[in-house]
């Protein structure tokens, strides 16, 4: 209620007034008397970005930085990176940085697409997984394994027969022929080769050093392959021969023959000393 003395006074109407006055001009809770309006957020960005003499030019620059520079950089990184086989030796080369600065040609896109999609997610090379795909079914043994292996491309590429080491892998053939099982790949000389060399080691014979090399080659990539041809038995639900992939990569990795005196697992333990502390056991 108003005072009497203003009434009386017919100061009312400056009175409202002042006091409207001091409710707008009094800090509120929203910085606006009229209450909340929302809340509008927005981003500094520098006076020549939002020039529209320059609109031409900004986009330009971000369709060849998104279209051009983005993938050429990607490109060399994965040229410079990805683990590429070679052909002719049996080393593997990873592709320098430096060497393909140079602006990238529609040759080289295709080379590296063609490189690509040589191989599955698993670092196996098509070809090799159809070669396993058609070798291997439900009841396939474990002495059928070294065969199989044996038939991946890596190792044809990697380790192909030469003519200087004739004589010495027909020598180490020779002793460990006698316990060969038949393949389907056994007619190709590249396959026997590499067949020849897995059971040397199985059977832990002597390598002749001009073999040494291509040994190491295919022990380093075996496990590899093997795990290859594990997920295809798995992926056609081959029970057996699934059991059988995981018992040869045990074999493989302690370089055991078929059915072998589990001592020679360890240590400074020849096939003598295994057979003396058997019987006397």
């Amino acid at each position: 209620m108003l005072p009497q003395a203003l009434l009386d006074s017919g100061s009312a109407i400056e009175f409202l007034f002042v006091c409207w006055t001091r409710v707008i001009c009094s800090p509120c809770r929203y910085g606006n008397p009229d209450g909340y309006h929302g809340t509008s957020v927005t981003i500094g960005l520098p006076s020549w970005l939002t020039d529209k003499d320059n609109e031409l030019a900004i986009l330009v620059a971000y369709f060849v930085a998104l279209i051009v520079i983005i993938p050429t950089v990607v490109g060399l990184w994965c040229e410079a990176h990805v683990l590429l086989p070679t052909m002719a030796g049996r080393e593997r080369v990873h592709v320098s940085l430096a060497s393909h600065l140079a602006p990238l040609s529609a040759g080289c896109w295709q080379t590296l697409w063609r490189n690509s999609s040589k191989f599955l997610e698993d670092g196996v090379m098509q070809n090799t997984a159809y070669r396993f795909y058609r070798q291997v079914s439900e009841h396939t043994a474990t002495k059928f394994m070294p065969g199989i292996l044996a038939s991946a491309v890596e190792f044809c590429e990697g380790v192909p027969c030469k003519n200087n080491q004739a004589d010495d892998l027909s020598r180490l053939h020779k002793r460990v022929s006698e316990h060969f099982v038949k393949n389907q790949g056994d007619v190709n000389n590249d396959i026997m080769k590499v067949k020849t060399l897995l059971y040397a080691f199985l059977l832990r014979e002597p390598v002749p050093p001009s073999l040494q090399a291509d040994m190491q080659y295919v022990l380093g990539s075996a496990h590899r392959l093997l795990n290859g041809l594990l997920n295809i038995c798995m992926e056609q639900r081959f029970v057996t021969a699934t059991l059988n992939v995981i018992e040869f990569s045990q074999l493989l990795t302690q370089a055991l023959w078929f059915h072998s005196n589990p001592l020679l697992q360890l240590p400074h333990f020849d096939m003598t000393q295994a057979s003396t502390r058997t019987q006397c056991s």
